[in-house]
């Protein structure tokens, strides 16, 4: 097939609509004048780049522009990439006439009209954005070659099971509610009931290990899996869960009140004053919002956050309207291991799932070196219970 096959079909169509119809005129396939009105049709045996160019180049003789093609068969005609293709053409304010060239009397029609391009915003749009940008933010870093074809990709959803293989590597076995608190995020009960990957058995007493699947094809990420855990484990390895207080557990969050006070130097009435607001109720729990960080089944430390409705005055300090951390405590024995990191980052978790932008709290000579490691901005020295504690701001 030639060029030149299409032009009769196109001659005709226009000639059908009151044109008067030119072959190669300047250098262009073909020109259709009815009136003041100039129509450039481009001819062309294949949809290619050399085509588009041609008559974007004849948009700035006339806005009237088509390309002619070759109808393509049913199959190809429906199909995504020859979708793809009108799209690109819509975009260029450019028409489509389809010849067919194929039937007992080849005939041409327009598929498209060459108009002014306008971006329809949809629901649908705004969603594939939304889900374009939730993919990005749920990443650890770039692991992947752009460009990259016939490849395994690491997405936020792999990134989620490396997370959950490579605690359950150091853990096994283990609870899907455990890798939940361990920090593996919501979607773990869904990775593990789908198994996508294979790499999970869950054994009779509901607790999963992985296969050896798992362990062949973890190698390749072995880098990235040991990034994704870091901040999930203690220094020796020990896997750190977070999960809410229990009621019954008042007497015990109070005893690490008790032994953290015990680690400072504040003179005994300082420190009786400060272990005696600061111990923990059963009222207390029920109230406020108070998260456990544990190791191996045992209580490694707890924070609390409580919302004030206005401002007040305590303590010498007003305390404005909003989200306070009220309790952050390290049992002494495992400080230094990542477990006070840990449960920051929860707090900073909890606030970005309910939409808390900031966080007010206190330091205290004690914590202010660590609180302003992780970042967080502190303000002037203030009066409490406790000598030269400052005000800080957890920025979410």
């Amino acid at each position: 097939m030639k060029e030149t096959d299409l032009y009769k079909p196109v001659k005709e169509l226009f000639e059908k609509m009151g044109y008067t119809v030119n072959g190669e005129v300047k250098d262009m396939d073909v020109t259709a004048v009815r009136g003041d009105e100039l129509v450039v049709v481009e001819l062309k045996t294949a949809f290619n780049i050399t085509l588009l160019q041609q008559a974007v180049k004849r948009q700035k003789i006339t806005e009237q522009v088509y390309v002619a093609i070759p109808r393509p068969d049913y199959k190809k005609r429906f199909s995504q990439d020859f979708k793809d293709k009108e799209y690109l053409l819509r975009r260029l304010s450019l028409g489509l006439i389809l010849v067919a060239m194929d039937s007992p009397v080849p005939y041409a029609s327009i598929a498209l009209e060459p108009k002014p391009y306008k971006e329809r915003t949809s629901s649908k749009s705004q969603m594939k954005k939304e889900k374009a940008l939730r993919e990005i933010e749920e990443r650890h870093g770039d692991h992947n070659i752009g460009g990259s074809n016939r490849v395994q990709i690491v997405t936020a959803y792999r990134e989620c099971v490396l997370r959950i293989a490579g605690l359950m590597e150091l853990s096994a076995p283990v609870t899907a509610k455990e890798l939940k608190d361990a920090g593996c995020g919501p979607k773990t009960y869904y990775i593990l009931k789908n198994n996508y990957y294979g790499w999970f058995r869950k054994d009779s007493e509901g607790k999963y290990r992985l296969t050896e699947k798992a362990y062949q094809e973890m190698e390749r990420y072995r880098d990235l899996i040991n990034l994704l855990i870091f901040d999930y484990l203690t220094k020796d390895d020990r896997m750190i869960t977070l999960r809410k207080a229990k009621i019954g557990e008042a007497k015990l969050l109070s005893e690490i009140v008790k032994e953290s006070v015990k680690n400072t130097e504040y003179p005994d009435e300082e420190a009786k004053a400060y272990e005696k607001k600061h111990s923990v109720s059963r009222e207390y729990i029920r109230d406020s919002l108070v998260y456990i960080a544990e190791i191996g089944g045992e209580i490694a430390g707890f924070w609390s956050l409580v919302e004030r409705t206005e401002d007040l005055w305590e303590d010498e300090i007003l305390k404005q309207k909003g989200f306070w951390l009220d309790r952050f405590f390290v049992k002494p024995k495992y400080r230094n291991m990542g477990v006070g990191k840990r449960m920051f980052q929860s707090i900073k978790a909890y606030g970005e799932e309910n939409n808390i932008r900031r966080i007010f709290g206190l330091t205290d000579p004690h914590t202010e070196g660590f609180f302003d490691k992780m970042g967080v901005q502190l303000s002037e020295t203030v009066g409490s219970d406790l000598k030269n504690s400052k005000l800080m701001e957890i920025i979410i």
